[in-house]
């Protein structure tokens, strides 16, 4: 035997942001997040005088601005994450100095 069950949905909601005390609105989350990451980019492109370095601080501040954005709190993390990402960029440009030297020690013995 074939049962019937009545069903009843109820009627649609719109979508209610929750707000929740202490937490303060995404526009003044987003403007402090800003004034950090130009106070640290200020003071980490100011510290180097190489423009290729200078370049790959600024794509590191970039990087760690995203990876601060998808964490519950950005401000919190932007400043740790940026000096991280800093350190590993200036290590690279080293790295890729070094390389260079030697690549024109290697061709200029060939020449």
């Amino acid at each position: 035997m074939k049962q019937t069950l009545e069903t009843r949905f109820a009627p649609p909601e719109r979508f209610k942001p929750e707000i929740r005390k202490g937490v303060l609105p995404l526009e003044e989350v987003s403007a402090a997040f800003e004034r950090q990451k130009r106070a640290l980019e200020r003071e980490l492109v100011r510290e180097t005088t190489e423009p290729t370095v200078a370049k790959r601080i600024v794509d590191a501040i970039r990087s760690a601005e995203a990876e601060a954005w998808a964490t519950p709190y950005p401000t919190l993390f932007m400043t740790e994450l940026t000096l991280e990402k800093a350190r590993e960029a200036r290590a690279k440009a080293r790295i890729q100095e070094q390389i260079r030297m030697r690549s024109e020690a290697i061709i200029a013995t060939l020449v």
